[in-house]
């Protein structure tokens, strides 16, 4: 079950829309708690990065070929706020976070720390936190990002990204292709569900059928396992009808946008094709509404 859930915050448009939706998602736990139940904490955490140094050859050494080159650090230069600005100004944007979970009754913790920023987040979380991530990192375009590719390979939690606007969410959505992956994120789905009191839909989708006859064989046992591991949820399924995992997924996603989208993020799931494949930043940011991978 779920009890805290992770910001990650740099002040930017995309950790604004993640601090929404956390804090959205603790209200609905909260609303659905019994109680005396202590409801979902959410902590914002600021990671300050550390400068890296480069090299440099000592310009001696360039001008005579007798001198074997003496490599020497170069100086960083800084192009940014410094930490204790960037220190600063977190805690400037806490005191306002921290002032608006006050106003709808979510708790607020606070964490600054210093290191890399998917190591940092990795080590604060625990098996029952939820991170909640802008998406970012270089080369993004052509996927999640690396930072946050790397943040959801380490984490020992779900990890939500958010690539769009906040938007209401009302519901649960999961993927399942009959992986262990997908499983797992089933399993979640059903857990987040009942904390929040949303209903849960389950798209069962085939993997990799070769032939129409095949394709529709193996929807039909997704399906079947879907319902059995959701009893309480809407199963749908669809053939591939020559469309990707992740095109089905996407076109479902996008038909229910007030569905928060769970989706495995383990290497033996072929839904990685939409999680860390050529088209996924423009899927994700298509979609609108965030994507939690869990693994």
């Amino acid at each position: 079950m779920l009890e805290r859930i992770i910001v990650a915050w740099d002040g930017s448009d995309l950790a604004r829309e993640a601090f929404a939706y956390a804090t959205m998602l603790a209200q609905a736990i909260g609303a659905g708690a019994e109680a005396g139940s202590p409801g979902v904490e959410v902590m914002g955490v600021y990671v300050i990065e550390p400068v890296t140094l480069g090299v440099d050859i000592d310009p001696v050494a360039m001008l005579d070929p007798m001198v074997p080159p003496v490599m020497m650090p170069t100086m960083p230069i800084q192009t940014g706020p410094t930490p204790e600005e960037e220190r600063v100004g977190a805690e400037r944007d806490f005191a306002e976070l921290e002032r608006s979970c006050a106003r709808i009754g979510v708790k607020f913790s606070r964490s600054i720390e210093t290191g890399e920023l998917d190591e940092r987040l990795a080590a604060r979380a625990g098996a029952r936190d939820m991170i909640a991530v802008g998406m970012k990192g270089r080369f993004r375009s052509s996927g999640i990002g690396s930072t946050t590719r790397s943040l959801v390979m380490q984490a020992p939690c779900a990890v939500m990204v958010v690539a769009g606007k906040s938007r209401p969410l009302n519901r649960v959505l999961a993927a399942y292709d009959g992986t262990a992956a997908s499983k797992r994120a089933l399993a979640f789905s059903r857990d987040l569900a009942r904390q929040t009191g949303w209903p849960l839909s389950v798209l069962a989708v085939a993997r990799g059928a070769r032939s129409a006859a095949s394709d529709t064989a193996a929807v039909e046992e997704m399906t079947k396992q879907a319902q059995e591991l959701a009893p309480e949820g809407t199963v749908m399924s669809m053939g591939s009808a020559g469309q990707t995992e992740a095109e089905l997924i996407a076109r479902v996603a996008e038909r229910d946008s007030y569905a928060l989208l769970v989706l495995g993020a383990y290497a033996d799931s072929r839904i990685k094709d939409l999680l860390f494949g050529s088209t996924t930043g423009h899927v994700l940011a298509k979609l609108g509404s965030p994507v939690v991978l869990v693994h």
